[in-house]
């Protein structure tokens, strides 16, 4: 008897994370971004968000998150920043998620054309509206935008 998670083809295979983990890939992304901004100096330039919306969305900055077992085998995405996270859990890592993890980090990158500089418009939530909550909001639960809703 195997010990880990279940994981259903279309995971296997795809680039993307499954829908049920949607809503906690971006709140990991989300963390991320909270943990470089909160460790850099207080006036960010343009190009220190640059650097640091590129270091968040690396595949590196996700490898210690993956996919647990839980309720009858159905996986569930654990990692730092996020509640289901023990650092003990018997997890599958894979390096798919990391790559689905970064994919999806770089699409919050890619807003529509009313935001000029993304990565402003991502260091501003967190900046003016109360840090990682106010990050989470806008990444994962903006009911204005189906782009990112993911939590809702």
């Amino acid at each position: 008897m195997s010990h880990y998670p279940a994981i259903s083809e279309e995971e296997e295979q795809s680039l993307l994370l499954a829908k049920n983990l949607m809503c906690l890939g971006c709140l990991a992304i989300a963390y991320q971004f909270h943990v470089r901004f909160s460790s850099s100096k207080v006036t960010l330039s343009d190009q220190d968000l640059i650097d640091i919306s590129e270091k968040v969305c690396l595949e590196k900055s996700y490898l210690k998150y993956g996919i647990v077992g839980l309720d009858r085998n159905e996986g569930q995405l654990v990692g730092p920043g996020l509640d289901s996270w023990s650092g003990e859990s018997l997890t599958l890592y894979s390096r798919r998620t990391s790559i689905r993890l970064s994919r999806m980090c770089k699409s919050f990158l890619d807003l529509p054309d009313d935001y000029d500089f993304p990565e402003r418009v991502v260091y501003d939530h967190w900046l003016n509206f109360g840090h990682l909550q106010g990050l989470k909001y806008f990444l994962c639960s903006d009911p204005a935008d189906s782009r990112r809703s993911f939590c809702l």
